[in-house]
C-alpha cells in the first residue's frame, strides 16, 4: 500500500511514483483504483465501478502481462490477510 508511512522505504509496500499513467488512460469513470505495487512492478489495484461484481474487491494485475487475480473480496480482508502467515 502506499503511504503508509513506514519507519523505512524498503517497509513500504508500494510507492505511488511508480505508476505508469498510460495504464489509466481509459479508465474514465474510473473502475479501478491503483493503491500499491510491488518492487518488481506488479500492480494493485481496488475495483471502484459501482455496478461490477468485485466492486470493492483487491486485485493483483501482474506486471509485463495480461494476468490479474483477486487478492481478498474487500478492503477488510485485505488487510487480515497481511497480518496472518501464510499456510
Amino acid at each position: 500500500m502506499a503511504g503508509i508511512n513506514a519507519t523505512h522505504p524498503s517497509a513500504e509496500l508500494g510507492l505511488l511514483g511508480g505508476f505508469n499513467p498510460f495504464i489509466f488512460e481509459d479508465n474514465d469513470p474510473p473502475q479501478i483504483l491503483p493503491i500499491g505495487d510491488t518492487p518488481i512492478g506488479n500492480l494493485i489495484f481496488l475495483v471502484t465501478d459501482p455496478d461490477g461484481d468485485d466492486y470493492g474487491s483487491i486485485g493483483l494485475k501482474i506486471a509485463f502481462s495480461q494476468n490479474s487475480f483477486r487478492l481478498a473480496d474487500n478492503v477488510e480482508e485485505f488487510f487480515e490477510r497481511l497480518r496472518e502467515p501464510s499456510e
